[in-house]
């Protein structure tokens, strides 16, 4: 592209940024917040698990980030639930309550009821859910334990895992959880959050309990957030208020410069109306009125920093699954929000550029471009594994960013990739080029091998459809089809695997794998000439033959009387009633 016509691109891209800052919006559809519900474990247990009870900063993060508008609510649990903070759509009076009950967290508690805990904080969701989404935060180091007698607790536990949880599916909830502590019932929360689409995180320290809560927020409530380069990010005129989180490492300060300014601010010599607060782990640093232009601070560069922003302009993320099998691909859609409503004007839209990274536990990232779907305008592109392909198992950071040259905003989500269950690997005859032999194995730890059934399709160059039903497994656990050619060039070959595992059925087709196979016309053979019937032998038995042949007359001659006579009997009396 030339310089004129980047500079053209450049303006047209300010243009559109100004115009969406103005709000101009076609109609569209009304958004809502969600309907969060917090439960914080307070047994005794949580004296040895979190002794510098980390989880009122942790809450406390968790409180000042919650989107305006969210309903939230807070219990505390143990021998019984008791509501801390009651649900209300949170603003400043619901933040006000917050930090002055979250001190109340304690670690005084008999029991640890879940089943209790989970029916009152859910006791109001009746039917399905409306138009906000409904998420249970459950946050526990312990085990079902509601009495000295260990028959009550077993049955507790299976109250949750038959009728609660299925009444929980019922209202559409998602269970999220975080356990904190390696004694933790580790199949009753896992039965939960995947039985409901949640997330689960486990927290090796209560030092995490921060971040997790960070991206427990991320996956309920997501807060509007404007991407960081380095440690500087860019404020527009529409925000109205920036809280920025910065985690701290050691004794490294954390300072923040406006635009323009010479002089950095401190915890200390923030002027009046900033609010700092200067927390176990990180300092949250909130400005009114945040004057636009390119901002600065110092601290550490931490991935899970963020610069929070109060605006009527805002990316929105579709909900991805929670978890996603490494054979598999899930939609990732992104729309541009504004006053409450997605902008459908496409002209604006077209001139906003939207793409993702895809970033690994181990730091490394993948970066990737969302093309713009005019039909549904929305940003759109896909995750996960390619015919090319598949991501490693483990948690997934997705941010994506929108730039329209006068505003960035960007959104965090996560997602974990698990290893698929059920394994197909291929291989070609290097001889004849001829057939490609499909071998599916079923992990014993993960699924019953003895329940693998499904099926082969194979599509040739002309597009003709086989399908070979998979066989049983063998001794080894491996089920094997040769598929062989059915015509030289181009074979896709695609596996639909069912299995049962604990979490019941699951379906997995890989993506379909294509091989270029040869094939020999077979040869035709010539055809047989009928040889002539030999005549029959000299020396015949003729008397017998004769015979043979005379009684068959007498047995035919016997049949056709019998037949006439039974005729003739019915006949008669017919006749008579004619």
């Amino acid at each position: 592209m030339s310089l004129l016509g980047r500079s053209l691109r450049g303006a047209w891209q300010r243009l559109a940024g100004t115009l969406l800052l103005a709000c101009i919006l076609a109609p569209g559809v009304a958004l809502a917040a969600a309907d969060v519900r917090i439960l914080i474990d307070v047994s005794g247990s949580m004296k040895e698990n979190d002794p510098a009870n980390l989880r009122v900063p942790a809450m406390r993060l968790m409180s000042e980030l919650l989107p305006a508008g969210t309903v939230a609510g807070v219990w505390l649990f143990a021998e019984d639930a008791t509501p801390l903070i009651a649900p209300a759509p949170v603003d400043e009076a619901w933040r006000q309550r917050a930090r002055a009950e979250l001190p109340k967290i304690h670690a005084r508690g008999l029991f640890t009821d879940i089943e209790r805990a989970l029916a009152a904080a859910t006791a109001d969701w009746q039917g399905p859910p409306g138009e906000r989404e409904r998420h249970v935060l459950l946050l526990t180091d312990g085990v079902v334990d509601v009495s000295k007698v260990p028959q009550e607790s077993a049955a507790s536990r299976e109250r949750i895992l038959s009728a609660q949880l299925a009444q929980l599916t019922a209202s559409g909830a998602h269970v999220h959880a975080v356990a904190l502590s390696d004694k933790v019932d580790r199949e009753l929360i896992e039965a939960l959050t995947a039985g409901t689409g949640g997330w689960l995180e486990r927290a090796d320290e209560a030092a995490r309990l921060q971040r997790i809560f960070l991206h427990m927020l991320e996956q309920t409530a997501p807060p509007v957030t404007v991407p960081l380069e380095g440690n500087r990010f860019d404020i527009d005129k529409s925000v109205s208020e920036l809280t920025l989180l910065v985690f701290r490492e050691g004794d490294v300060p954390v300072t923040l410069t406006p635009p323009g300014a010479t002089t950095a601010w401190t915890a200390d010599s923030a002027p009046a109306p900033v609010q700092w607060r200067h927390e176990a782990g990180y300092d949250l640093v909130t400005v009114a009125q945040p004057p636009p232009g390119n901002w600065q601070f110092t601290g550490t560069s931490d991935p899970d920093n963020r610069a929070v922003v109060v605006t009527n302009l805002a990316l929105e993320l579709a909900r991805l699954p929670a978890s996603l099998l490494a054979s598999e691909s899930a939609r990732l859609d992104a729309r541009m929000v504004s006053g409450g409503q997605h902008v459908t004007r496409l002209d604006l839209l077209e001139l906003v550029a939207a793409g993702y990274t895809l970033a690994a536990a181990d730091g490394t990232s993948t970066p990737g471009q969302l093309a713009l779907d005019g039909e549904r305008a929305v940003f759109s592109g896909e995750l996960g594994a390619t015919a090319d392909a598949v991501l490693a198992p483990g948690v997934y950071q997705v941010t994506v960013t929108a730039d329209a040259g006068s505003f960035k905003r960007q959104a965090v989500t996560r997602m974990r990739i698990v290893a698929d269950p059920v394994s197909v690997a291929y291989s070609v005859d290097p001889a004849s080029q001829a057939a490609v032999e499909v071998a599916v194995t079923a992990d014993a730890s993960l699924t019953r091998p003895d329940t693998l059934e499904g099926y082969v399709s194979v599509t040739d160059a002309a597009n003709l459809v086989r399908v070979l039903p998979l066989p049983v497994a063998s001794e080894d656990g491996i089920a094997r089809v040769s598929v062989a050619a059915s015509s030289a060039g181009r074979h896709e070959v695609a596996v639909h695997a069912f299995v049962t595992t604990p979490g019941g059925a699951l379906r997995v087709a890989p993506p379909a794998q294509v091989f270029e196979l040869a094939w020999t016309p077979p040869v035709a053979e010539p055809e047989a000439r009928a040889e002539p019937e030999p005549p029959p032998p000299s020396g015949v038995a003729w008397g017998r033959f004769a015979a043979y042949v005379g009684g068959g007359n007498a047995v035919l001659a016997l049949g056709l009387g019998l037949a006439w006579f039974v005729f003739g009997r019915t006949r008669k009396p017919a006749e008579a009633a004619a």
